[in-house]
């Protein structure tokens, strides 16, 4: 692999970070001082990392100026100019992050075998499992996955992290297609386990959230979020995906269309899988 190459992975990931800080920019309020830096991060970035058509893609300069003075539109025009430029980025970065995703399908070995979760997600579940589970019912755990001695192999004194870290590992450094679905369900079970759902106190949301702060920004860029416990893909950046799926099953709820409804829950889960005839099947019924 030359210089180039390990430039190209290293700036993707970058913008994938600078993607997954969006959402916190839309929230800003009239100090758009932060957006400033952002835009020239990302600018930078793609300058040292990327080629010349990338740089096209993005915009070139910032359509509004950020400034504390000087003449300035209205706080409703400045407002809008502010969001349609932070779409336009968006748009840009999510165009050319999926081109490398499509670069690197012809490059690996088997995009099968890949993971769809990244090392961040990972590492926010390992901490998971590590804190919430007892040494003993971390062992259990493991047994069901036959995985138990890989669990094992670092001595019962090691810490429980680094022992839950060792599965992990093996299993993303195996590279096949069962080590990935494996790796897929401990993820979805811990998630499942773990993520604090609607009728859990708002204490315990935030006493969780306090622990594991990525967690939530790692699933999105990794093209996740959680509803119910159940991982869920993002169907759109500009539309809440929880609203849109509440939305629906709303309506299928309102009109007794358990079948459709089941469908629906189907299409949903053969997308999370990637088994994508399967979910295109499950929507056309």
């Amino acid at each position: 692999m030359d210089k180039k190459r390990i430039d190209e992975k290293r700036a993707i990931g970058l913008l994938r970070q600078a993607l997954s800080e969006i959402p916190h920019l839309k929230e800003l309020g009239d100090d758009k001082q932060e957006f400033t830096l952002w835009f020239d991060k990302v600018r930078d970035i793609i300058q040292a990392g990327l080629d010349e058509s990338d740089r096209q893609r993005f915009p070139s300069n910032l359509k509004v100026t950020i400034t504390t003075g000087g003449d300035l539109p209205s706080d409703d025009d400045f407002q809008k100019l502010y969001v349609i430029q932070l779409q336009s980025c968006e748009t840009a970065l999510q165009s050319i992050i999926q081109k490398y995703e499509i670069i690197d399908m012809g490059t690996t070995k088997s995009q099968s075998a890949k993971s769809k979760f990244s090392n961040r997600t990972l590492t926010c579940i390992v901490e998971i499992l590590a804190d919430s589970y007892t040494d003993s019912k971390l062992r259990t755990f493991f047994f069901k996955y036959n995985l138990l001695d890989i669990y094992e192999q670092s001595g019962k004194l090691t810490a429980k992290r680094r022992k839950v870290n060792d599965v992990f590992q093996h299993l993303s450094e195996a590279g096949d297609d069962s080590s990935r679905r494996t790796l897929e369900s401990i993820v979805k079970e811990t998630l499942k386990e773990f993520y604090p759902q609607k009728d859990v106190s708002q204490i315990s949301r935030q006493r969780f959230f306090e622990k594991f702060p990525d967690l939530d920004t790692a699933l999105r860029t990794d093209g996740f979020h959680v509803r119910e416990g159940e991982l869920i893909p993002v169907i759109s950046s500009l539309v809440e995906p929880v609203k849109e799926e509440a939305l629906v099953e709303t309506l299928l709820d309102k009109h007794r269309l358990s079948i459709a409804k089941n469908h629906l829950k189907q299409s949903y889960e053969n997308y999370v899988e990637g088994n994508w005839e399967a979910a295109n099947g499950a929507l056309r019924s």
